[in-house]
């Protein structure tokens, strides 16, 4: 009874442990393969996987389409453990191991008739399992490549971009104007407007949104026109939907900071009122009257609206850069 009872608890325990192993092959999206010679875990695309969705990998565009590995498998280490290695041509060491006559490491043998023959060589010893795990070589596939290549390209192009935006291709009336408030009247030339006149007349507001709308519409096509240009020159193309984004994100909080209240409201919250109170300049009229500064060339002021400027163009790049190579524009 007791054999039985061992012999039905040992085959029942093989498909239990069968059971065992698939659900921690499945639940770590591994592939086993195994024979006398090595067992290998190789590593499979996770249906969860927000890049390939379980497919493994995607056809990457251009003039020679390839399949292109997702990192979900690709990048993930693989186990390999050699058995008992064998030769083309050549026996295997462990089946010579296990036939071999136990023969005595060091004893002498003989020949029938008693003669010795010298000391007899040792009997292989089987080897022991030998685990390797091994870790991905190749170099990062295609997508991580594109995507930090585009993300490089478009930061320097929004970051370089701004100063030339700002000092060139602005014009000096509209840099006096765009921080420009009040409800007083005055002309579109930014004149008074006197009592009676006919000219038409709008608030000192109106004209400062107006001076900021011409100066973030000439950045935004700047921007525009050097990405495309760029882009286009190395073999490249952005998408219009991120195109789009990136410059809206650039224009949007371009024109919010230059008006100036965005950027008081932030400095008071980080501290930084006295920075821009003390690093300030003195302008020099004809008449040799001193005028102080506080957002010219050389403030403070200027320096906190150029680093706030460059911040934002690094999420700008970003967006751009993920819109562009998301697997489902592809």
């Amino acid at each position: 009874m007791r054999t039985l009872s061992r012999s039905l608890m040992a085959a029942a325990a093989v498909p239990v442990a069968l059971a065992a192993a698939a659900a921690v092959l499945k639940a770590g999206r591994c592939q086993l393969y195994a024979d006398r010679h090595r067992i290998h875990l190789t590593p499979v695309a996770r249906r969860s996987c927000h890049d390939c969705r379980g497919a493994g990998g995607w056809w990457a565009d251009g003039p020679f389409p390839e399949m292109e590995a997702c990192g979900c498998w690709s990048e993930r280490r693989e186990l390999h453990i050699r058995l008992c290695p064998s030769r083309p041509g050549s026996t295997n060491r462990c089946s010579e191991a296990a036939s071999a006559p136990a023969t005595p490491a060091g004893a002498e043998a003989a020949h029938g008739d008693g003669r010795s023959i010298g000391k007899e060589p040792a009997a292989p010893v089987p080897l022991h399992p030998q685990f390797e795990i091994r870790r991905p070589t190749s170099m990062p596939h295609r997508l991580t490549t594109e995507r930090l290549a585009l993300f490089a390209t478009l930061l320097a192009t929004f970051g370089e971009l701004h100063p030339a935006c700002d000092h060139w291709v602005q014009g000096s009336k509209t840099a006096s104007r765009k921080r420009m408030y009040g409800e007083d009247l005055v002309h579109a030339d930014g004149t008074p407007a006197e009592p009676g006149s006919t000219r038409p007349a709008i608030t000192t507001s109106t004209l400062g949104r107006r001076a900021v709308a011409c100066h973030v519409a000439s950045y935004t096509a700047v921007q525009l026109a050097a990405t495309i240009g760029i882009t286009r020159a190395f073999g490249y193309r952005v998408t219009p939907a991120a195109l789009l984004a990136g410059a809206a994100i650039n224009a949007s909080t371009h024109a919010a900071i230059d008006r100036g209240a965005l950027l008081l409201w932030l400095a008071k919250k980080t501290g930084k009122t006295g920075y821009i109170e003390h690093c300030q300049t003195v302008h020099m009229d004809d008449d040799g009257t001193l005028t102080r500064e506080v957002n010219g060339p050389g403030t403070a002021w200027m320096e906190l609206d150029a680093a706030l400027h460059r911040a934002i163009g690094v999420g700008a790049a970003a967006v751009t850069t993920w819109l562009t190579t998301r697997p489902g524009t592809r």
